[in-house]
This record gives C-alpha cells, structure tokens and sequence, in this order.
C-alpha cells in the first residue's frame, strides 16, 4: 500500500542582525513526515498537515514588534496554506500579519528578550503531489527593509494510492489476443481505459464498467497498450494486448 507522505524541513537562513535584534528559530532545521495509510485521512481533501516551528527573541534587550511576509518560491498551483502565529492563522490570501486596514496592529506579536511565538506553516497539497518552497522574512515593524531572518519551509508531498497493491495484481485482461472485444476480471477499481497503439497514441477510450466487453473492432490487427486507470491513483497498470483477427 502506498501512502501519503509529507515531509516538511525548514531552513533557516540568517541575515545581519538589525538595531541589536537576535532571533532563533526552533527547532532547526524542522523536519516532519506523516503518513497515511488505508484510512479517512487518506482522501481527505481538507487534510492540513502542519510543519511547527517557534521564533525566539534572543536578544539581550531589544523588543520587537514581528512582522512577516509569506512568499510562495515554488509550489504546486493547487496549494493552500495557512500561517500561525501566537495571535491568529492567516489564510492563503493573506501573505503578511501586517496589511492594513486587513490586519490592525493589535494583531502583530510583541516579542521581549527570551519570549516566543509560534510560527507554523500549514500546507494544504489539495490531493497535488509535488514539491515546494514557502518562505517567510521577519521583519521589526520599526524596520520592515531589512528582514532580521528568513525560513525557507522546503515541503515534499508523495503522490498517494489508495489501491493495495494486490488490488493491481488481481486485475486480469482477457482474452489475449483478442478478436473483437477484451474484457476485465478484478476490475473493481479501475475507473478509465485507455487504449494506445505503439506510437502511444490513444486510439479508445472506456469508463470502466463490472463484466463489461470493450469494443476492439474496427481497429487494425497488431499490438495495443491497454492503460487501466484509477480516478485517484492515476495509472494502475499497463497491459500489452494483441489483436488479431478471426480467420475460419
């Protein structure tokens, strides 16, 4: 069975400290990994997998007021995220806590020497695998030019596949060769078929039905690639199918 996994590592990349303001980041780097196996969680659209990390004011006497700026480097299109600090989650279309008049600054976290904040990314894949960079620069609101640090969140989601894989081994494709017709045995989860002919062009398309006969007549006799697919998990197998004609 394969699975969902996610794995999240934030790198932080220290700039020249401004006006005497040190921070630290914890911990670091920040890795996480999740997974999920044949459970709800699998196929959950909403599914909010959360890569967690403090800010420290490890300055000796310097306060500050926190102002970030989310930057997406690169991403799947379909991605959403959600920013926390210790005073609220900020959406995907909010990319900074500081965006008046959205966000007042009553909203922004004042950080004394020794005290913390939250600074959590949450990453929605929207069922999208893929990679990508999310990267929040934290400014002093007295000096929103020069970040005091930047976190690069590097976050990695595999494609997952809710079909075991003895499901696959058990689909069957008979006859073979075929004449005029082929058919499907453990075909439960196979929604689309797609015949392609040796160039791997798509010559047919099937919606998968139980005890279903797939049309091959009027195709010319030779060697096809039957894709057998799954809505979610995308290409479960291949199949190489002859056909050939009846001759009495």
């Amino acid at each position: 069975m394969k699975q969902i996994v996610l794995l999240f590592s934030a790198i932080v990349l220290p700039l020249f400290a401004i006006a005497q303001i040190e921070v630290e980041i914890s911990p670091d780097p920040t890795s996480y990994e999740f997974e999920y196996g044949n459970n709800e969680l699998a196929n959950d659209y909403y599914i909010e997998p959360v890569a967690h990390a403090t800010i420290t004011n490890t300055s000796d006497d310097a306060t500050f007021t926190m102002v970030w700026v989310r930057e997406v480097i690169d991403a799947p299109v379909e991605w959403e995220y959600r920013t926390c600090d210790n005073t609220q989650c900020y959406p995907t279309f909010m990319d900074t806590n500081h965006n008046p008049p959205q966000t007042v600054l009553e909203d922004l976290v004042v950080l004394a020497p020794g005290e913390e904040s939250l600074l959590d990314m949450h990453v929605l894949p929207r069922h999208v695998p893929g990679v990508g960079t999310v990267r929040l620069s934290i400014y002093d609101l007295d000096d929103l030019d020069n970040p005091i640090v930047v976190v690069d969140y590097e976050v990695a989601v595999s494609t997952y596949n809710s079909v075991s894989d003895q499901d696959i081994a058990d689909i069957q494709l008979f006859p073979n060769p075929a004449t005029d017709f082929f058919m499907l045995d453990g075909d439960q989860v196979v929604d689309q078929i797609v015949v392609y002919n040796l160039l791997g062009r798509p010559v047919r398309y099937f919606r998968a039905q139980e005890g279903a006969r797939y049309d091959m007549a009027g195709l010319p006799d030779g060697f096809y690639l039957i894709g057998l697919q799954n809505e979610d998990a995308g290409t479960l197998k291949t199949v190489r199918l002859s056909k050939r004609s009846f001759n009495p």
